[in-house]
């Protein structure tokens, strides 16, 4: 039996923070963004969408996908740097969305690695999760210099 957590709280017109999971999570809602008090839930997502470069325990459901903000909130997700797979570099971390189809990179990213978290805006809720860009090896994957099938000629 699966247990799912729900954390979170009401946040009005005035705005607000809601932080949950021991600080895992920071939503800060600035003032205007919703027009009335409104139950915006924070749940660790444990089967998100996939995608090959989300970073493991990072993905969070914030309220409900059809939950709109008149204003940009702040989403601050933290990672534990001891925790990371040796390809993971968090100078490439994005905070990203999953839309209908794939996962999109969210405006204002910030990185911070004191505390170690990573920040974007949104006008949505949804599932959010820090992704970090995926990296290929191209010694090994069939191209040379980078593009498939080419090689120098002497007359690029």
């Amino acid at each position: 039996m699966a247990l799912r957590v729900i954390d979170g709280g009401m946040v009005g017109a005035a705005g607000g923070t809601l932080t949950a999971f021991g600080g895992t999570i920071s939503v800060a809602i600035p003032p205007g963004a919703l027009p009335t008090a409104t139950p915006i839930a924070l749940v660790r997502n444990l089967a998100p969408p996939a995608h090959a470069g989300l970073l493991a325990g990072s993905a969070f459901d914030v309220a409900t996908p059809t939950t709109t903000f008149a204003a940009p909130v702040t989403v601050t997700l933290r990672y534990v740097p001891t925790a990371l797979p040796a390809s993971a570099s968090p100078l490439r971390f994005t905070v990203r969305r999953r839309g209908a189809t794939s996962w999109d990179a969210l405006p204002g990213g910030q990185l911070r690695l004191t505390p170690p978290t990573v920040s974007a805006t949104t006008t949505a809720g949804g599932t959010v999760a820090i992704v970090s860009p995926i990296v290929f090896d191209v010694s090994t994957s069939g191209f040379e210099n980078g593009v498939q099938g080419w090689t120098p000629s002497g007359n690029e």
